[in-house]
């Protein structure tokens, strides 16, 4: 079942379920990051995942 075609919940992505959110971006980042993403072969959604968690496995200054 694609992800368009999921009731409410939480989506699932590969193996994992995902939670849906609602964000607001700057629309320059926001292409930058569309084509970053579409660079990697990932969605906008799997990309802004990743770089979160790398952004989180730093170490705090």
């Amino acid at each position: 079942m694609s992800e368009s075609q999921q009731g409410p919940g939480p989506r699932w992505i590969g193996k994992q379920p995902r939670q849906r959110y609602n964000i607001t971006l700057d629309p320059e980042i926001k292409r930058k990051a569309e084509e970053a993403a579409a660079r990697e072969g990932l969605s906008l959604s799997m990309w802004l995942e990743q770089a979160a968690l790398a952004r989180l496995a730093r170490k705090p200054k």
